[in-house]
């Protein structure tokens, strides 16, 4: 029997085709764009969502910040995503690269970025796009699945269901290193979705073992981090 290499990586049409057949299927629950709204604290306009999808984390900084459409701004590979994040008419919705941002330097006061860099093939491109367009009193916000979760491995049995594009989880050290090799800084790190899924016990429970240990939301599901321009960048391994 030949063995098999390693699968190619996937060219970027094959990637946008791949989100055009499901489209519709994606989105994460109201909860979690409440939780990246409320853990951003400030949102100051003009605001990039970077992979925006359908649309449904630029509906929720409408409503959670009072931003009008001429303050908002999204951009996903997916043609499909972004007819269907335009149809809301909350924001200017254009469809690019995350690697290739198609924006001026210093256009941002706000960018978010939200379980996307883990669909990417080069991430470190899109942090260093991110550090571009932001201005120098910006913030971005990113969030990824969090590969100290104890859930995930049982998610790598499933994983595939919804996604074209083989996603990878990271631990807060990794996107530490990465932020930090574009030149931005860490400033705030939360965490969002159950270590453990159940019902309402298991919420309650959760709930209090975060209180008397700090430490804990860098072992849920998906990690939130804020990130400000920084002059330290640091040097290559």
């Amino acid at each position: 029997m030949v063995e098999k290499g390693p699968k190619p990586p996937l060219s970027k049409a094959e990637i946008s085709e791949g989100y055009d057949e499901v489209a519709e299927q994606i989105r994460l629950s109201p909860g979690f764009y409440r939780a990246v709204c409320r853990f951003a604290v400030r949102v100051e306009p003009p605001v990039l969502d970077i992979g925006c999808g359908g649309g449904h984390l630029l509906m929720h900084l409408k409503e959670a910040f009072g931003l009008g459409a001429s303050q908002l701004y999204g951009i996903d590979l997916s043609a499909r995503l972004c007819t269907l994040s335009a149809e809301r008419q909350v924001a200017a919705i254009v469809q690019g690269d995350a690697e290739r941002l198609p924006f001026k330097a210093r256009s941002f006061r706000t960018v978010f970025l939200t379980e996307v860099l883990e669909h990417l093939l080069q991430p470190e491109r899109c942090f260093a796009e991110i550090k571009r367009v932001l201005t120098d009193d910006g913030l971005a916000l990113v969030t990824v699945p969090n590969r100290d979760w104890p859930g995930y491995a049982a998610y790598l049995k499933r994983r595939r269901q919804f996604q074209p594009v083989d996603d990878r989880f990271y631990r807060l050290a990794e996107m530490e290193e990465l932020a930090h090799q574009a030149g931005c800084a860490v400033a705030r790190v939360g965490g969002f979705d159950l270590i453990w899924h159940g019902g309402d016990f298991w919420k309650v429970l959760e709930w209090g073992l975060r209180q008397i240990m700090p430490g804990l939301h860098t072992k849920q599901k998906r990690l939130l981090l804020a990130l400000h321009k920084s002059t330290r960048v640091l040097p290559k391994k």
